[in-house]
Parts: C-alpha cells; sequence; structure tokens
C-alpha cells in the first residue's frame, strides 16, 4: 500500500534534484525559475535531450 505514496514523494524530491534558477535551451532560450510547473519542465527539458547531449552546470554570483 506503501508503494504508491513512496514513489511519489521520491519523485517529487528527485525532481527539485537538478532545476536551478535559469535554463538556457539548445536553441538559445533563456527561461528563469518561476510559477508551478518550472521544475517539471525543467526536468522534461533534461530528459528529452538526445543522449549525446552535454549538459553543464554553470554556478555564478554577480
Amino acid at each position: 500500500m506503501l508503494g504508491p505514496v513512496k514513489a511519489k514523494v521520491n519523485s517529487g524530491i528527485t525532481a527539485r534534484v537538478l532545476p536551478t534558477s535559469a535554463l538556457l535551451t539548445l536553441d538559445g532560450r533563456w527561461i528563469e525559475s518561476g510559477g508551478p510547473d518550472y521544475r517539471r519542465e525543467f526536468n522534461a527539458y533534461l530528459d528529452a535531450l538526445p543522449p549525446e547531449a552535454m549538459v553543464v552546470r554553470v554556478l555564478y554570483h554577480s
């Protein structure tokens, strides 16, 4: 009985791991975080990238 609940909790936790405050897509779009769907869209974008795509995470301070 706890299987589906645990799976939902785990998916919510893992969805928060990668998203950063902004995403620069391969086609040059700059997408800033905000809104309830940002994490889902961020992760869906990464999942849809071709296997040979290289993902770079940059941490910067201004």
